[in-house]
């Protein structure tokens, strides 16, 4: 990449190999390109998203909302015979032991992932190989994205040259749904759903789904190269 070469030797691009090399990047974030290698991951907000609705997919289950409504036969709305048979449809979340808070929860859960998977940005994390409580967010343009290749890149370590959009320190963190209507809602609000819907014993996720805790870092890449 002669293009890296070159801001390599102009010493344009920080590669971070230890914490204390966001030191460099406080109130420089516009100075710098960064180079992270790692692994990446789909956030765990969205893997916690994705296992609800495959388990409940799995078994048929539908949300009372999804659910059509059944066709009355005869007029006057009257009740079938009893010889009639019934076409029984895919059970209802109740069915499934989830009480009507969950079933709430799971709802609000449907519409941000309908939110996200409209969104033209796809936020992946990276846990870099080389430095320990470090997250890094990178935020895909999914138009630029092939298909098949947020897959491929979930299959082993990936270099990322981009640039820092945001640095997060202290209390700060970072919000997952932050590309969905939803972004107001404060991440502890539905690290709550999460976590009801987890106590109903049939699910298990991810603690604290709705956090990416600081340190960490938000990219926008410009390459991604194994």
């Amino acid at each position: 990449m002669r293009l890296r070469h070159t801001l390599v030797n102009d010493d344009r691009i920080l590669r971070v190999n230890d914490i204390g090399d966001l030191e460099r990047l406080r109130d420089a974030e516009q100075d710098y390109l960064v180079e992270v290698r790692g692994q990446l991951f789909r956030s765990p907000f969205n893997e916690a998203l994705e296992a609800v609705f495959r388990v409940m997919g799995m078994f048929g289950v539908e949300l009372p909302e999804d659910r059509p409504a059944r066709a009355q036969t005869g007029g006057g709305g009257r009740r079938r015979n009893r010889g009639q048979s019934q076409q029984r449809g895919a059970p209802a979340a109740t069915e499934f032991g989830l009480d009507n808070e969950a079933l709430q929860g799971l709802q609000l859960m449907k519409r941000i992932r309908e939110d996200l998977a409209q969104s033209k940005v796809l936020d992946m994390i990276m846990i870099p190989s080389a430095i320990e409580n470090l997250t890094m967010v990178i935020s895909l343009a999914q138009e630029f994205l092939p298909d098949g290749s947020v897959d491929n890149l979930l299959s082993g370590d990936y270099s990322v040259l981009g640039k820092v959009t945001r640095v997060v320190e202290g209390d700060d963190d970072i919000n997952p749904y932050q590309r969905t209507v939803f972004r107001l809602l404060d991440s502890d609000t539905l690290d709550a759903v999460f976590a009801g819907i987890q106590q109903e014993g049939v699910f298990t996720l991810p603690d604290h789904p709705s956090h990416i805790k600081a340190p960490a870092l938000q990219l926008l890449p410009m390459a991604i190269y194994a």
